[in-house]
């Protein structure tokens, strides 16, 4: 329903790549910093409740785009609504158990050899959404950044904006409704 947007500094010169569609939402653009070539891939992971035949095709379409990048020299760098509980033995401190969406998610990242800067001592934050749902207050960590070897070597750190500092907002006769998920800001060193 929301669709998925990338916006990029015209000086990095992006190009478009590919994009999924509705069944798999998922859009590669490719920027450049000098000589590095960098995919950046965002996408919008199935809920719990899909089936599993649209699980399975987002997630081989995930690992379709990473292997492409790779064959063409690419650095990786996704950021995604991945919709699953990586539980805590994946992101320390994670307030919920590892789901099916996560199972295909942490299986999705020992194929890859990327790395799962959610966790990670870079990381400073850790849940990216929070909401009130049925008068019960709901937090998870579903908003992941994965990165290739080079770009977490290059990493200062991620923030996840928990303060909402910088929220993502859209707005009703002039007045800000949040979003629920927290921004994620990143600091490289390329």
């Amino acid at each position: 329903g929301g669709g998925l947007a990338t916006l990029v500094k015209s000086d990095l010169r992006p190009v478009w790549v590919s994009q999924g569609d509705d069944f798999t939402e998922i859009l590669v653009i490719q920027i450049h910093i000098e000589n590095l070539q960098v995919r950046v891939i965002n996408c919008y992971g199935p809920q719990a409740c899909d089936s599993n035949e649209r699980k399975i095709t987002f997630w081989n379409r995930l690992q379709h785009e990473v292997n492409d990048a790779f064959e063409n020299q690419c650095e990786v760098l996704i950021q995604m609504d991945a919709n699953s509980h990586l539980g805590s033995d994946l992101i320390k401190g994670d307030p919920n158990a590892q789901n099916m969406n996560g199972k295909l998610c942490a299986d999705f990242l020992k194929r890859s050899s990327l790395v799962l800067i959610n966790g990670t001592e870079k990381c400073r934050g850790t849940v990216t959404r929070s909401r009130t749902k049925s008068s019960k207050e709901e937090s998870a960590i579903l908003d992941f950044v994965i990165l290739s070897d080079f770009l977490e070597d290059a990493l200062e750190f991620m923030e996840i904006d928990e303060d909402r500092t910088f929220p993502f907002s859209s707005y009703v006769k002039g007045k800000p409704k949040h979003s629920d998920h927290f921004t994620e800001l990143l600091k490289f060193n390329i």
